[in-house]
């Protein structure tokens, strides 16, 4: 099999990379022909090239071909770019309505936009027929909107999302990702991080309805 590349030897980390070569074919008797050694040869190095990828540590998520060598340059598992990237876990510390202020194992803030449902912005919705409205989002003692009301068919009623939004314990940490869209904006600026709502939290009607 292949040996290692000297530079990973030297310390570059999270890179792999085979040091494989091929037999060449050499020019024949028999020219010209389909089968030339040129001809062979392009193969071989098409060949040789995917046998030599090389898998470098996470910056721009891009794959390179060229002659000798094939490069899977991996997406990052946090970054501020747009596009589809890697999920990661991250620790709420501010409620913005729309948008959730959060953290990072690694203390980058990241601004990640609500799942669609979890908004503040939402003003209403259809349901079995009935148009629900909601109003009347309200912050907790953290800061959290963790009540709104809702009304339909004459009826009201208070609800709270189930599990609670928090600053602490399980409802504190979320599973973003990076998307092409969120819709959200903060500045003019559209976020590219989104609630993937693994906790399957969702709004109910409060126990508590004073």
């Amino acid at each position: 099999m292949g040996e290692q590349n000297p530079s990973a030897a030297q310390g570059e980390k999270g890179r792999v990379y085979n040091c494989m070569k091929l037999p060449r074919w050499r020019a024949g008797a028999l020219w010209p022909n389909a089968f030339s050694a040129k001809v062979m040869n392009r193969h071989v190095d098409v060949l040789e090239s995917a046998l030599n990828a090389e898998i470098h540590p996470p910056t721009a998520g891009n794959i390179v071909w060229a002659d000798g060598n094939l490069v899977f340059d991996l997406s990052p598992l946090v970054s501020g770019a747009s596009g589809a990237g890697i999920a990661t876990q991250v620790t709420i510390t501010a409620d913005e309505g729309d948008y959730l202020q959060c953290v990072t194992t690694g203390s980058t803030t990241l601004l990640v936009a609500k799942a669609t449902t979890h908004r503040i912005s939402v003003s209403s919705t259809v349901v079995d027929g009935v148009t629900i409205s909601y109003s009347a989002y309200t912050t907790d003692s953290n800061g959290l909107y963790n009540q709104r009301t809702a009304t339909g068919n004459g009826v009201t009623k208070k609800e709270a999302p189930t599990p609670r939004w928090a600053l602490s314990g399980p409802g504190s940490v979320l599973t973003v990702m990076p998307v092409d869209h969120t819709g959200v904006l903060v500045s003019g600026t559209e976020l590219t991080w989104i609630d993937l709502n693994v906790d399957g939290r969702y709004w109910a009607q409060k126990y508590d309805q004073s």
